[in-house]
């Protein structure tokens, strides 16, 4: 109560937990012309018509993130290097090139992309099955994977997805997309640097893939649905 504004003006919190008794409004990552804005913003300079591609493909590596646009952007400005040699040092090192701990953008973020990303344990504990739903996202196919075929290749029933499904989407863990959802790249990165897969959990998972692909082999209207379960088992195999 101490922090309670005691006059007309307003305090605005910021969190990436669901509380209950607030007014939430929730943030959604950048467009590309945003990002392109944020990243012209941090490095204080225009992005040149030679750099754009590379500045582009950037801002869908990042997917919109801001404090991965904010971090890049400082290091141009600070490192004064172009977006093409930006773009090919990310490229090879990936998460490990973007967490310099010594740039730091305009709102003063320190770079440290991982933790920002990172799950908290109490969050999985929380949630049933939430931890299963971003392991399938991580380390399956790269493509976008519906309710039923998650539900499949963890032998579960599509209810019980319900809640953790609609808790990642609200925290922006995952994003909805047409054929199913999918993981934001940087959430997975980190997710799969520190969480490696579980023998045991891939091999659970291709043989509940296996059954249902059986179980539907002779639909013809499945076939779609056969070749994405089998995309994905074929990843969790590897």
């Amino acid at each position: 109560k101490s922090l309670f504004p005691q006059s007309s003006n307003h305090i605005l919190l910021t969190s990436r937990n669901d509380i209950q008794g607030f007014k939430s409004v929730p943030l959604n990552t950048l467009d590309e012309e945003n990002s392109l804005k944020l990243l012209s913003h941090e490095s204080n300079r225009d992005i040149e018509e030679n750099e754009l591609a590379a500045a582009q493909e950037l801002v869908g590596k990042f997917d919109g993130l801001p404090l991965a646009l904010e971090m890049a952007g400082a290091y141009i400005d600070h490192r004064e290097i172009s977006w093409n040699d930006y773009l090919a040092l990310f490229e090879a090192k990936g998460l490990s090139f973007v967490d310099k701990v010594d740039i730091r953008g305009s709102t003063n973020h320190e770079s440290n992309i991982r933790s920002t990303l990172s799950l908290s344990d109490e969050l999985l504990e929380a949630t049933d099955n939430i931890e299963n739903v971003i392991n399938l996202l991580a380390w399956g196919a790269n493509e976008a994977i519906d309710r039923t075929l998650m539900a499949n290749m963890l032998n579960e029933e599509e209810i019980e997805l319900i809640e953790p499904i609609a808790i990642a989407l609200k925290l922006k863990i995952i994003k909805k997309e047409e054929d199913g959802y999918i993981l934001h790249r940087l959430v997975r990165d980190v997710w799969k640097e520190q969480r490696p897969l579980d023998s045991i959990f891939a091999e659970t998972v291709a043989k509940h893939l296996a059954a249902y692909m059986k179980s539907i082999q002779e639909e013809f209207l499945q076939l779609r649905q056969i070749d994405r379960a089998a995309l994905q088992a074929l990843e969790l195999v590897k």
